[in-house]
């Protein structure tokens, strides 16, 4: 009841090369609150919406067995798309995430390859294009190398319906700097206010797209949980 995932951090340099890392869930209430809460990520192992979700935001098959910079990049595509976050009023599903001598997925690209530690070096690959997307000044589209990496960007790459700058206001982070800040809007679970800016500009303009207070209006909304 009450479980959130609320913060984000950024990595040290080297194999985590300085990505996104999302810190697991914590509880905020201790009753079942009435309806779900903003959230300000989606989580990959697990999580719900409508099947237009894949049409909207397309997996990338540019980043096979992508582990590092999955989470945030998703999140942030899926708000510039016209999505919102929420997390279950309670908490439907949980992993053991520590599981000593079990085989985790990376190990087993490495034995689908028969080459151990294989994962890590496609991952190096992979982070580049993910921070390539996330707007990274380090690997922006003119430093990213091999160039290829940015191949079908305008694909898998944001959405039209916000802007990324919106997206990493909202959860508090600055990929330039590399710092992050508290988010008391998602611990107390009330509304971003980047969201209710966003809301009275659309209503403005007359092409809101949902009530913020839960009524929808057309697109539709992306739940999650870890």
């Amino acid at each position: 009841i009450g479980l959130r995932m609320c913060e984000g951090y950024f990595c040290e340099p080297g194999i985590e090369s300085q990505i996104v890392r999302l810190m697991g869930s914590s509880r905020y209430e201790h009753e079942e609150p009435p309806t779900p809460r903003f959230a300000p990520y989606v989580a990959a192992g697990f999580f719900f919406t409508t099947g237009q979700f894949v049409v909207d935001v397309p997996f990338d098959p540019y980043l096979p067995w992508v582990f590092m910079g999955e989470e945030i990049l998703l999140s942030s595509r899926a708000f510039t798309n016209g999505y919102h976050i929420f997390s279950p009023t309670i908490n439907v599903l949980s992993h053991i995430y520590v599981r000593r001598n079990k085989p985790k997925f990376w190990e087993t690209v490495g034995r689908t390859f028969k080459r151990p530690g294989f994962h890590n070096r496609l991952n190096t690959i992979a982070i580049r294009r993910v921070k390539n997307m996330l707007e990274y000044p380090e690997v922006d589209d003119e430093l990213v190398w091999p160039q290829s990496l940015k191949v079908d960007k305008e694909s898998y790459g944001m959405g039209k319906v916000r802007s990324f700058a919106q997206y990493m206001e909202m959860v508090g982070l600055d990929q330039k700097a590399k710092t992050n800040q508290r988010l008391e809007w998602c611990e107390a679970g009330t509304i971003p206010p980047v969201l209710l800016r966003i809301e009275e500009e659309e209503r403005l303009a007359g092409k809101s797209i949902v009530d913020m207070r839960g009524k929808q209006k057309g697109k539709s909304t992306a739940i999650q949980r870890r």
